[in-house]
């Protein structure tokens, strides 16, 4: 609903308990103005209960192709801290899988890139990330969990050239058990449903692909 009636040039996802730092559009809209790039990824401040902590992607400012970005990057930062181009939205009816709940946010990002020619890279942090026990990647919700297997079936569909890249597997491979394994050992979950969600993820083609 959201991206249908969004009117303005780029458009930003923020969680509903997550908040913008101060002058943190003036910021962003500059770093655009300069480059008139797709995509804008910045940091952002993790708050956490003993104080906040600025959080880096580990990437160097700058501007980058899709494939010079996945060549220079461990993993893609998968948190909601990316402005997209609105144009290459509505151009190619880009929308948010509604039958993904965990994952949902890199699996647009993915759609988007195949659109898209510039990401640019910026330092300075845009919004305070809150620390949420009833998150998806902290919660279990067994149902929801599951559908990081959707959201891996369109990542792969949507990679493109960048599939050729290790950091685009990695980030597949973390995506998935961040979901899963990963929170169910973090909450001592290992009742049958997480041994079950498990070794679905385990026995997929497509996440296999992410262990070559």
């Amino acid at each position: 609903v959201a991206l249908r009636n969004a009117r303005g040039k780029y458009v930003y996802l923020l969680d509903g308990d997550d908040c913008l730092v101060q002058n943190a559009l003036s910021m962003i809209s500059d770093a655009l103005s300069n480059n008139d790039s797709d995509l804008l990824i910045s940091s952002f401040i993790k708050k956490k209960s003993l104080g906040e902590f600025k959080r880096e992607h580990g990437i160097a400012p700058g501007i980058y192709s899709n494939l010079s970005f996945f060549e220079s990057i461990r993993f893609f930062p998968t948190s909601s801290q990316i402005v997209y181009r609105m144009e290459i939205i509505r151009k190619n009816n880009l929308r948010f899988d509604e039958n993904i709940t965990a994952g949902e946010v890199y699996s647009f990002t993915i759609k988007f890139l195949r659109f898209s020619n510039l990401i640019q890279v910026v330092s300075e942090p845009s919004f305070y990330y809150v620390m949420r026990d009833s998150s998806a990647v902290h919660s279990v919700n067994f149902y929801s969990d599951f559908t990081v297997l959707k959201a891996l079936e369109s990542i792969y569909k949507n990679g493109g050239d960048v599939l050729g890249k290790i950091s685009f597997h990695i980030t597949a491979f973390k995506l998935v058990t961040s979901f899963t394994y990963t929170k169910y050992v973090k909450n001592s979950v290992y009742d049958e449903n997480a041994v079950n969600v498990v070794k679905e993820i385990l026995g997929n083609k497509i996440f296999r692909q992410c262990l070559v």
